[in-house]
């Protein structure tokens, strides 16, 4: 599947701005009351004093924590640009970071949303709750094609 970080980032350049570019697989489970992250690079990190990430919505932060986790010996600070987060997801972030003593920038477009049972950003309306923000990926794929 399309990861929609990479779409951004490919669209943007980066990947062809920087040679050691990266795309891994990411892919959150839901396990009872856990998450669970599927986690899958092209060989080791490679060293770096600093590193981007592109994700196209933060919702629990898993996935990111996952990422950053992996690279932290490798890697000493890192930037993070979304499209969307939720609050409870930052602040997962912002804990990483005082745990393992890294630098975390984040860029974020839009803030909302909590944290529903299936870990997805909803919002309350008159029906109950509803989706912030489906399938990011989806949608960059939809307007580029």
């Amino acid at each position: 599947p399309k990861r929609e970080g990479a779409t951004l980032a490919k669209l943007i350049g980066l990947d062809r701005l920087v040679p050691s570019t990266s795309f891994p697989q990411a892919k959150r489970i839901q396990s009872n009351d856990d998450l669970v992250v599927g986690l899958t690079f092209e060989g080791e990190p490679a060293r770096a004093e600093h590193c981007v990430i592109v994700d196209g919505a933060i919702g629990s932060g898993a996935t990111l924590f996952a990422i950053m986790h992996h690279l932290r010996c490798a890697v000493r600070s890192f930037t993070v640009y979304s499209v969307h987060a939720t609050m409870q997801g930052l602040a997962v972030l912002c804990q990483f970071a005082g745990l393992f003593d890294i630098s975390i920038e984040i860029q974020v477009g839009h803030v909302s949303g909590q944290l529903n049972e299936h870990y997805y950003a909803t919002e309350p309306c008159p029906a109950g709750r509803r989706l912030v923000v489906g399938d990011v990926g989806d949608t960059i794929v939809r307007h580029i094609d």
